[in-house]
């Protein structure tokens, strides 16, 4: 009997984890890609405006959204110190709008800090 309700709960847990997978994959995949030079940051809209070849886009960010500078984490407050910056965003189209929901900004074409 004792191996019967370990046998139920190993399938059980196994499908419980196989659903938690596949929603993150689906999440994943439902992500876009777009990279550019930062060209404004509105932080009372939360929009980022990224130019690229094909001209300039203006996302919505998430307030959630995760910043990198490099391979340093960093906060959306630090974005308006980026403008001019490459950066690559992942987004997820949400009711019409871009949604993005991280930034990764070039380190090395980061602007120097003035002294």
């Amino acid at each position: 009997m004792r191996r019967l309700v370990t046998a139920c709960l190993t399938v059980v847990f196994a499908a419980m984890s196989l659903g938690a997978w596949a929603a993150t994959a689906k999440t994943k995949s439902n992500l876009h890609s777009s990279s550019g030079t930062i060209e404004n940051w509105d932080a009372s809209a939360h929009t980022l405006t990224l130019k690229a070849a094909k001209g300039s886009t203006v996302f919505s960010v998430d307030p959630d959204a995760k910043v990198w500078v490099g391979s340093k984490s960093t906060g959306l407050d630090d974005l308006a110190k980026d403008v001019g910056a490459k950066a690559t965003v992942k987004y997820a189209q949400s009711g019409g709008q871009k949604v993005v929901k991280t930034i990764r900004v070039t380190a090395s074409s980061t602007k120097p800090k003035s002294k």
